[in-house]
């Protein structure tokens, strides 16, 4: 297995191609099977029974001032300390062009009672370090191995490194079809309108993690302010769901027109709580017609689109895992309790409140809503009889079940307090519907305490 072929230079200098990866200080030609993205770190796996190559590049780091140094720091983070491997090679330098050297080790190791081979590559120069793990079961795979390794890149103008980041366990899958687009990973589908090519894309890009502080909606809106475009206004609501294996994520919507656009672009901000940190992700839907003319007709087609690039976001939010860390539920009984008035009954005009829904629709319906702190319930709603009976919430469902008749079911979208002490619900009765910019400019489902008397 020693015989594994380290990089050319040669082919280091004609990697960069039209679709290759790029990962901190490392570019490269992704080899097939599934992508999981974080902020550490980006992977490929894949599988043929039960054989297994996984391939890992890492986020680069500040250099430990040798090769030698910088080796023996990637092998502990990388190798012996996660995979728990006793081995510690000293690695095989090779000096490459541009100012960059390559060390390279490999081991046998035992993972989870599963034999395997693992290959650590390090590169050094510029003042970082940047490595690429292979962990795989066949010797037959060492040919795939050697060509990934053949195929990499180190970056002289890489983005200085920052402070180490917190590790929280959390990554996501990149779905099938999506490309990478310098920080995003984004997928376009493509389609003629009277002769001409259209392209709706769905964009999102994973942030660095942000330790637990204060106020998570005040942490958002501070975000927001950092990772979107300053022309693009943000809604001042902020939204709730679960995304992933039961992640529990609080949102931000916005939506404006990016400089040389053509139609307005929809973002969401979300931020993730993963325990002791949260994860800001960003989405983007975008719409562009190159060769159209028609202002007009282009922003309503892009205002249209939204409901595709939805769909992709979806996907996109589908495969998000951070081992341990599971969710109480979206708020606690005590935050919901109050009177509550909704629809019509609302003495705001929520339509002209800046809350950044895709799309808005008026209040078909008036009514209140009092939850009480025993677990009993009122609700009223015009041209209806009263109802009365008990409620319960659990993670982000609100059940209220009335006197002598069945349980239905609200979900729990936003949950807000403004200055002025009012509180603010969205309740969708849409189960089915997830939770984003195109769901939640129902004005019916907004419920605002009444006022004091």
């Amino acid at each position: 297995m020693r015989s594994l072929r380290l990089l050319s230079p040669l082919l280091l200098a004609l990697a960069v191609l039209s679709r290759a990866d790029t990962f901190g200080a490392l570019q490269f030609d992704p080899p097939a099977g599934e992508r999981r993205i974080s902020p550490h770190a980006i992977s490929y796996s894949s599988a043929a029974g039960s054989d297994f190559v996984v391939v890992t590049a890492f986020r680069h780091a500040a250099s430990q001032g040798s090769p030698a140094s910088d080796f023996a720091a990637e092998w502990a983070a990388r190798v012996r300390d996660p995979l728990k491997v006793a081995e510690s090679p000293k690695g095989d330098p090779l000096e490459l062009a541009g100012g960059w050297t390559f060390s390279f080790g490999m081991c046998q190791a035992k993972i989870q009672d599963v034999a395997c081979w693992v290959t650590l590559g390090v590169y050094s120069g510029h003042g970082v370090r940047a490595s690429v793990r292979a962990v795989f079961t066949n010797d037959k795979d060492i040919q795939k191995v050697a060509d990934f390794f053949d195929r990499v890149k180190p970056l002289s103008d890489a983005p200085k490194p920052s402070e180490p980041l917190p590790w929280s366990g959390f990554s996501m899958a990149v779905p099938e079809g999506f490309r990478q687009s310098g920080n995003w990973q984004v997928k376009t589908v493509v389609r003629e309108v009277e002769g001409r090519k259209t392209y709706t894309s769905l964009h999102f890009r994973l942030l660095d993690p942000v330790p637990v502080k204060g106020n998570m909606g005040e942490a958002l809106v501070a975000l927001s302010k950092s990772s979107l475009p300053s022309n693009i206004p943000v809604g001042t609501i902020v939204f709730r769901r679960y995304v992933g294996e039961g992640l529990a994520s609080w949102f931000l919507i916005g939506r404006g027109r990016e400089e040389g656009r053509k139609a307005d672009t929809l973002f969401s901000l979300h931020l993730i709580d993963l325990g002791t940190l949260w994860q800001p992700l960003v989405i983007a839907q975008t719409y562009e017609d190159p060769d159209g003319t028609d202002a007009a007709a282009i922003a309503a087609r892009g205002a249209e689109s939204f409901a595709q690039s939805a769909k992709l976001a979806e996907e996109a939010l589908k495969d998000l895992t951070c081992p341990g860390v599971t969710s109480n539920g979206l708020a606690t009984d005590g935050a919901l309790v109050g009177e509550y008035e909704f629809g019509k009954a609302n003495r705001v005009d929520w339509a002209k409140m800046s809350i950044g829904p895709a799309r808005f629709s008026p209040a078909t319906r008036s009514g209140s809503l009092k939850l009480a702190a025993d677990g009993s319930y009122r609700w009223t709603e015009e041209g209806k009889p009263e109802e009365t009976g008990r409620w319960k919430f659990q993670k982000d469902l609100l059940a209220l079940t009335p006197a002598g008749g069945s349980e239905r079911r609200l979900r729990l979208a936003a949950l807000s307090r403004f200055a002025s002490g009012e509180k603010f619900l969205v309740l969708l009765d849409r189960l089915d519907d997830p939770v984003n910019a195109l769901t939640v400019g129902d004005a019916s489902t907004y419920f605002l305490t009444k006022p004091q008397k």
